[in-house]
Parts: C-alpha cells; structure tokens; sequence
C-alpha cells in the first residue's frame, strides 16, 4: 500500500487502536500513557454511542469533554513543528 493510501485507510478508520499502531509504528513516535490512557477512553464511542443498538446510549456533557480533551492531547502530542 503506498505511503498516502496507508496513511487515509488509518485516518478513515474508526479504531483509535489502529491510528494509535499507526502513529507508534510508521510515524514513529512514542506516545505518552497519558495519550494512550486518553485515546483508550474514547475509543469505541463511535460505535456505542451513535450505531443504533441495544447498547447505544447518549453521551453526557462531561463524557463528551473528556472526550474532546482526550483527542486534544493526542493531536498536541503528534503535531510537528
């Protein structure tokens, strides 16, 4: 897969684990346990939270922050001058 097609097929994916691997491996650059802790607590939301099922639940105001302030410290601890 070429270097742009690889890095939009991780982008597009819903799996924070997948951009996580993406991130660590090809962009090489170790993200901290508090990134990864971040990441880790808003992975799966897409799913759980917006795919019509038995499990789908609205989020609240204060799990929608931390979700916010989750992929904030990703996006700071990736961004290169």
């Amino acid at each position: 897969m070429e270097e742009v097609g690889e890095k939009n097929h991780f982008l597009h994916t819903h799996s924070l684990r997948f951009v996580q691997n993406f991130i660590n491996q090809r962009m090489n650059i170790e993200l901290s346990d508090d990134v990864q802790n971040a990441l880790s607590y808003v992975d799966g939301y897409y799913f759980t939270a917006r795919i019509p099922s038995d499990s789908a639940f609205l989020v609240s105001e204060c799990e929608a922050e931390r979700c916010y302030e989750g992929v904030c410290t990703c996006k700071e601890a990736t961004e290169r001058d």
